[in-house]
């Protein structure tokens, strides 16, 4: 792992993750957020709760500035890397001038109708950049006629996704891009949460660990709730062979050789025994429901 950092390109994230099993090689990914807590540790199970964690920050979105000659394109989806697309249109007759005398004002419409025929172009890319990443938010700006023209040409499904944005800068636009997608994620997890709460009141969630590890056992967990806190040091037993899982003084359905039971901190137990059974893994904020940091929305 040593030799695998030294080759890191260090700005390429705020906070980086490595996940080192025996005979295999190193798993690294880059983080958009710093991390709060430095941390090496050695267990049964990797924590893969930084890593899910921040690939829940970024839903899949299309960053577009547009002038009159095209566009900038940059797309980000869920587990792909980022996109880059540059469209340029035609530029012959593309600044309007003031030439003067009768021909002015054909100057100033071929002018105008290649701007709208280079917007054009760039909408479609758009759409067709969006559909690729099942994008649910694009950012549009830059120059104004040109937006304008962009929107007008989006097709009625993708223009409800478009949210234009004010300036030119590129920094800027993609700041607001980041808390735009920062909106969307914040507004997912209230309303999970507000979900949770009423399936929990019908009995179809569970509610700290040992329901939502009895749920997870059973395969009945849709989406398993989760507030990974690195300091959060609870155990709980698995099944290295199955989806089995309970709190430390809980023994297996079945009488099991010692080596087929481990030991694993709870919410990494909690987190395999959910990929394993093809539920989804949200983190939630701490202090939030459920009970004690993990809850599960259940299938049945």
């Amino acid at each position: 792992m040593d030799d695998t950092v030294a080759d890191l390109r260090h700005n390429d994230g705020a906070s980086v993750v490595l996940l080192q099993a025996p005979g295999e090689p190193t798993f690294v990914e880059f983080l958009d957020a710093a991390i709060d807590h430095q941390l090496a540790v050695v267990d049964e199970l990797a924590r893969l709760g930084p890593v899910l964690e921040s690939r829940q920050q970024s839903v899949p979105h299309v960053m577009v500035v547009a002038d009159r000659a095209g566009a900038d394109l940059v797309g980000i989806g869920a587990m792909v890397e980022p996109v880059e697309v540059d469209v340029e249109g035609d530029t012959l007759h593309l600044h309007r001038g003031h030439p003067g005398g009768w021909s002015q004002r054909r100057f100033q419409q071929r002018a105008e109708n290649q701007w709208e025929s280079n917007a054009a172009e760039s909408a479609t890319a758009v759409a067709e950049l969006a559909r690729k990443l099942d994008a649910r938010v694009i950012t549009v700006a830059g120059d104004v006629r040109a937006v304008g023209f962009l929107l007008d040409h989006l097709p009625t499904d993708i223009v409800e996704l478009a949210k234009k944005l004010d300036g030119q800068s590129v920094d800027l636009i993609a700041e607001e891009t980041v808390r735009t997608v920062a909106d969307i994620v914040a507004r997912d997890t209230r309303a999970l949460l507000e979900r949770f709460g009423e399936e929990h009141g019908q009995g179809r969630a569970a509610s700290g660990p040992s329901a939502t590890l009895e749920a997870l056992s059973a395969g009945r967990v849709d989406i398993l709730l989760v507030h990974d806190d690195p300091t959060d040091d609870r155990r709980a037993r698995f099944q290295r062979s199955g989806m089995w899982c309970a709190l430390p003084d809980t023994d297996p359905p079945a009488p099991e050789p010692s080596e087929a039971i481990r030991d694993g901190r709870l919410i990494d137990v909690a987190i395999r025994a959910a990929l394993l059974g093809d539920a989804e893994v949200r983190f939630v904020p701490e202090h939030s429901p459920p009970d004690a940091s993990i809850g599960a929305l259940l299938r049945w």
